[in-house]
């Protein structure tokens, strides 16, 4: 289901851009959960929740990109923090919304209602500036850009701009633009194909990892609802640590300790006799939260180093992948029957192999978004790269 969202989300973005597909992801995740509400049979519920994440799917890349092509490279932290928050308060939420409505079709109903709210308030929403400069929509960028300097009190910024300076900026990256750049550039020169198998297989690790832990705490033979509760809640602490960590000391940092500590969690469990149950919670427990802030930092991090004419493709392919580990976890897990312990042994190496090879990946903290295959060829550690690019310039004055 995932992976076919992902297939399609990369091609509709060449001709769609962001704004577009998220509103009609918005759109059929509200019109698919209402239809798996009202399902006369079990095939027709499976065919609308397949549906359901197909949009959910579109709804997670659009959504993230359009937020970090248009805030700044010091709040871009803060706002996916912000977006991971809201995604561990519905945790508790939706565990909360179960446990008082036990009809299934009444949670299905109330769980696809608010993504109606979310399709209206979109139409109010910009299309990245980004994107349509890349894409060559000049005048629709600079009507945006235009209106984000009024909400920012930035006059003179906007005085600065002008149709012909962004056309001279297209100029620029029309050939990137022009050429529809598929998956296959993401490894067609050593510094891509460096970056996105490195990232690829961060993003493995970590759901690979994530699942396996999730389908652990299981075994402790715990309330369902009271182990969605769990889930949410040991996530604040980490994500807080995670936002702190990529916003004052740097993404690959982060990244790779996240995946690290996860990892040295996941092999310290193994230890831990049977009959303590509480160390092995709260081992499992902790290990979830790691990874879930691997995923927050990945988030950030990726969005970062992918430049804009093939951000969605290099999302969208990291994001397949991602669900690729989660496919593939369930399956690792059976060869507990062989040896007991041999599923977290394979769960925490992958995870330590993964946080050592972030570490062949550049620093971007502070770094504006590159926008070309070249700029992010031309990029040294530490250096500021992009802001030889007057484009660079107007972008970052006009939205700090």
């Amino acid at each position: 289901m995932h992976l076919l969202a992902k297939h399609s989300e990369k091609s509709e973005n060449y001709l769609f851009g962001r704004r577009a597909i998220l509103l009609w992801s918005f759109l059929q995740i509200a019109t698919m959960g209402i239809g798996a509400a009202f399902s006369p049979n079990f095939l027709a519920y499976c065919i609308f929740r397949f549906l359901t994440g197909m949009g959910i799917s579109g709804f997670i890349l659009n959504d993230l990109s359009l937020a970090q092509e248009w805030i700044p490279s010091r709040f871009r932290a803060i706002v996916v923090t912000t977006q991971a928050y809201l995604v561990t308060l519905g945790q508790p939420l939706l565990a909360g919304m179960a446990y008082g409505l036990r009809r299934w079709r009444w949670i299905q109903l109330v769980a696809a209602l608010p993504f109606l709210i979310c399709f209206l308030y979109t139409w109010w929403l910009p299309e990245s500036g980004r994107w349509l400069i890349v894409n060559n929509k000049t005048e629709i960028a600079l009507k945006h850009l235009n209106r984000v300097c009024n909400f920012n009190k930035k006059k003179e910024e906007r005085q600065l701009v002008s149709l012909e300076m962004l056309q001279m900026e297209t100029q620029e990256v029309k050939p990137a633009s022009d050429s529809r750049l598929s998956f296959v550039h993401l490894f067609r020169s050593p510094i891509m194909c460096r970056m996105t198998c490195c990232l690829t297989f961060a993003w493995f690790a970590t759901s690979f990892a994530f699942f396996a832990v999730a389908m652990d705490l299981q075994k402790f033979g715990l309330s369902i609802y009271l182990v969605q509760v769990i889930f949410g809640v040991i996530d604040i602490p980490f994500k807080l640590l995670a936002a702190l960590g990529v916003t004052y000391i740097g993404r690959r940092f982060s990244q790779t300790s996240c995946l690290i500590l996860a990892g040295l969690l996941i092999l310290a469990s193994i230890a831990v006799p049977e009959d303590m149950h509480r160390l092995q919670i709260t081992l499992t427990v902790l290990g979830k939260g790691s990874l879930a802030s691997s995923i927050l930092c990945a988030y950030v991090y990726s969005t970062e180093l992918f430049p804009t004419v093939i951000r969605q493709t290099g999302m969208g392919f990291t994001q397949m992948i991602f669900r690729f580990g989660a496919m593939v976890s369930p399956l690792v897990m059976m060869t507990s029957e062989y040896v007991s312990f041999l599923p977290m042994i394979i769960f925490g190496v992958t995870a330590l192999i993964a946080g050592v090879f972030v570490l062949l990946l550049p620093e971007t903290r502070n770094l504006p978004l590159p926008d070309t295959i070249e700029q992010v060829h031309n990029r040294k550690l530490h250096e500021n790269y992009a802001y030889v690019k007057c484009k660079s310039v107007i972008l970052h004055q006009m939205l700090a």
